[in-house]
């Protein structure tokens, strides 16, 4: 039996919430949800929330941009940190070899091994920052446009008063967004 790891085990957690989100939600459309999977925003924008279109659509592409350019950084400190340590590890057949090898280039190509290290450990933070937020995007991006209407136009009072049963008037103040 083939174990589910990684890429693998997210992408079916995914499809899995996805298919029981939009089987659980009689009042989101179709359409508006398939759009929202496809590109955060664009379910929005089909419903009429221009707004949060824009916003979840921003943040999605930055995230992405930003996720694309911290791996590139990523891959670049590794590749770094891979050359100074083949470099500093072929020292010692060098040496046993009866190479002569001055002390300060052996140390100098330690703390550029280090240095590589450092920045590689830096990158891979940002990378999963942005791989975090562009997740959390489509999340957010999903339960928004299940939780919404679409937009008929209607503009609902901001106020409104309500008389209890014992007589007494509440005022109620909606805020939407």
């Amino acid at each position: 039996m083939r174990r589910l790891t990684g890429k693998r085990l997210h992408a079916g957690v995914l499809v899995f919430a996805t298919y029981i989100a939009i089987a659980g939600s009689a009042s989101a459309e179709t359409g508006s949800i398939v759009r929202s999977i496809l590109l955060p925003g664009a379910g929005q924008a089909h419903s009429g929330h221009y707004g949060k279109a824009t916003a979840f659509a921003t943040v999605a592409v930055v995230s992405a941009v930003g996720l694309f350019a911290t791996q590139i950084n990523y891959n670049r400190a590794v590749d770094s940190f891979d050359s100074n340590k083949a470099t500093y590890a072929g020292y010692t057949a060098r040496l046993n070899g009866g190479e002569v090898i001055s002390y300060s280039e052996i140390n100098q190509t330690y703390d550029d091994m280090q240095a590589a290290w450092d920045q590689s450990e830096d990158r891979l933070k940002w990378r999963n920052t942005f791989a975090v937020a562009l997740a959390a995007t489509y999340a957010l991006n999903l339960v928004d446009i299940l939780r919404s209407r679409r937009d008929t136009g209607e503009i609902e009072p901001a106020m409104s008063v309500h008389v209890e049963n014992d007589g007494g008037i509440k005022i109620v103040r909606t805020i939407h967004f």
